[in-house]
């Protein structure tokens, strides 16, 4: 049997013990990345995936599983505005013109309450530019974080925040096999 559910949920799993009532039933999910049960069959939805939940009597060495198929949850997800010129691909936010990147600019691209942005660790604000490989982070109403974008401004390969003249001489390092992009740096290029 498979049960659907949205990550950041939980749902009580009941196992039918009809012919071993009083037996010691043990609880496991094949993935706790993807889903966690507790010892009383209670599955909360973790992140998005496919987990087996499997149920074992004991002492009559009897088992049953179910999969659990759990989609992302889209107030636990970075989600740009509906008329934005951002895409999300691969964990990156692309499509940001190097001609409006403060923070500023892109979080009003961004309908995710209480995202922040964040370059090598440190908190940049307001005004200040975002640059290739730069993180917008969404946080819960506990303070941790739940969801993370790599920022990707176009042109941007260098990962300074400008296109220019470095920008284009190290795609011209790339292309005579010097140099390499890889990952958020591929997309700006």
């Amino acid at each position: 049997e498979t049960y659907n559910m949205m990550e950041g949920y939980s749902y009580s799993l009941v196992a039918d013990v009809k012919n071993a009532p009083d037996s010691e039933i043990f609880w496991e999910s094949d993935d706790e990345s993807i889903a966690i049960v507790d010892g009383n069959g209670m599955v909360t939805a973790v992140s998005d995936g496919i987990a087996v939940i499997t149920a074992t009597i004991l002492d009559k060495e009897i088992f049953a599983t179910c999969y659990i198929e759990i989609s992302k949850n889209p107030a636990m997800s970075i989600k740009a505005n509906e008329d934005s010129k951002y895409t999300i691909v691969d964990d990156c936010l692309i499509g940001i013109s190097p001609s409006s990147n403060t923070v500023n600019d892109v979080l009003n691209q961004i309908e995710s309450e209480n995202v922040k942005i964040y370059s090598n660790d440190d908190l940049i604000i307001d005004t200040e530019v975002v640059s290739t490989g730069d993180t917008i982070r969404l946080y819960d109403k506990f303070g941790e974080c739940i969801d993370e974008l790599t920022l990707v401004v176009v042109g941007d390969v260098n990962g300074d925040g400008n296109t220019g003249v470095a920008d284009a001489s190290f795609i011209t390092r790339v292309l005579v096999g010097k140099e390499s992009l890889i990952g958020c740096y591929l997309l700006a290029g």
